[in-house]
């Protein structure tokens, strides 16, 4: 993995093999805007954005878009509210079952080590099966269900 920079905004690029992470910020959150008027069916579930305006970024840990062949396809945060690290993925509905929800969470991941953050938290609609699997797959604990919403929190270790 490397990081680079782009040469008209020289923010950090982390790249793999087969996708690219950018670190987003108020500065090319043009970026995100485009990921999110492409995303599909997929804000139905990632609602974080429908009571919040682009400027929340500022409260942020970390944002990242990861894109595909130059594309946004994926969207993740860690987002201090209070005492309390919530994180938050989306995956646009063209790039589902590629693997970039699992790449994007290990990321995030990384990201809360680097922190040196100590809980991560997140929420999830009930029926969201599929997320579900893959937040518990990465050791998230289910804390507590409300109005067919799943809270879950895991315990990041250095």
């Amino acid at each position: 993995m490397k990081i680079l920079n782009i040469s008209h905004s020289l923010l950090p690029i982390i790249m793999s093999t087969d996708c690219t992470f950018i670190r987003i910020d108020k500065n090319n959150k043009n970026i995100l805007q485009k990921f999110l008027s492409t995303a599909g069916n997929s804000l139905i579930t990632f609602r974080y954005f429908d009571k919040r305006n682009l400027n929340v970024l500022e409260n942020h840990i970390c944002t990242l878009i990861l894109l595909e062949n130059e594309h946004p396809v994926g969207y993740g945060h860690l987002d201090k509210e209070n005492d309390i690290v919530w994180l938050g993925i989306a995956i646009s509905e063209s790039a589902l079952g590629k693997g970039y929800g699992n790449k994007m969470l290990k990321k995030l991941l990384d990201t809360a080590i680097e922190f040196n953050l100590e809980n991560i938290n997140l929420s999830v609609d009930f029926d969201n099966t599929k997320a579900i699997h893959l937040y518990k797959k990465h050791g998230f604990v289910l804390q507590k269900t409300k109005n067919k919403t799943h809270f879950f929190q895991k315990k990041i270790t250095q």
